[in-house]
């Protein structure tokens, strides 16, 4: 079925778009989508590392590298999710 505006704007809500990585410090989940640059996510993903809560899943939606790659500079590498 379809949304209603309602719904769809109570669920936008909900999403807070940022650009620095102090707002990460009480997510339960972190998405990232950048462009397919395996340092980038790197980088990415140690950044997230440090900054989210030790329970908060950290996603990225890569479609062409390997997820245990992009994982290679972290300390907990099983934290991370293919979305």
């Amino acid at each position: 079925g379809r949304l209603t505006q309602q719904k769809a704007d109570a669920m936008y809500a909900n999403c807070h778009p940022t650009l620095s990585y102090g707002a990460f410090s009480k997510v339960d989940m972190a998405i990232e989508a950048v462009i397919e640059n395996l340092g980038l996510k790197q980088k990415i993903f140690s950044d997230l590392e440090s900054s989210c809560r030790p329970d908060a899943i950290l996603s990225t939606n890569t479609s062409t590298i390997d997820i245990t790659k992009v994982a290679q500079k972290m300390k907990n590498p099983e934290r991370i999710v293919d979305a």
